[in-house]
């Protein structure tokens, strides 16, 4: 079970999360995650929340902040191999963490929680996750691209056609 040090989880998440185990031995777990758009912008993305779902849900990506449950053999040595990645996906976590599980073919799912985490109020405003060079922003689409072959669960919410960006025959509209 991975934790953030700056949060306070549910009492019952360690039970939880061995509950849902049971039923899904062999996938990444975890209370908070998203679908990827299908234009891989993960401004875009659709993030589920543990308290708001009464059956687990498939995702994409897992995120570190709300928790999560991997078997240690859903890993090999690959997971630390940067080298041919971009050099912001060191600091992208969730969408590298996800990426490979997607790689390894580790299914990911938000399952259902009595609460969700909170931030220890002595620590608001003293974390840097987001003091990353390049920005966060930049750093997971770029994490994201380089998984682009991977990815399996996609968010129905948005499309190029949704946001006014389809191609006609005679270009852009």
């Amino acid at each position: 079970m991975v934790v953030d040090d700056d949060r306070v989880y549910p009492r019952d998440a360690l039970e939880t999360y061995l509950h849902y185990h049971r039923r899904l031995p062999d996938a990444a777990l975890c209370f908070r995650g998203a679908l990827m758009p299908s234009d891989l912008i993960w401004l875009r993305a659709k993030t589920i929340c543990a308290d708001r779902i009464r059956e687990p849900k498939k995702v994409a990506v897992i995120t570190g902040c709300g928790s999560y449950f991997i078997q240690p053999r859903s890993f090999d040595a690959q997971l630390w191999d940067y080298s041919a990645a971009p050099a912001g996906a060191f600091y992208m976590d969730d969408i590298w963490i996800s990426g490979w599980l997607d790689r390894r073919k580790i299914d990911k799912y938000v399952v259902p929680a009595s609460g969700m985490m909170r931030t220890v109020r002595r620590q608001v405003g003293t974390m840097t996750l987001h003091d990353v060079p390049s920005g966060r922003r930049h750093n997971n689409n770029e994490t994201i691209a380089y998984f682009r072959d991977t990815w399996k669960v996609f968010s129905p919410r948005w499309s190029i056609r949704k946001l006014g960006l389809a191609r006609r025959a005679d270009g852009w509209r």
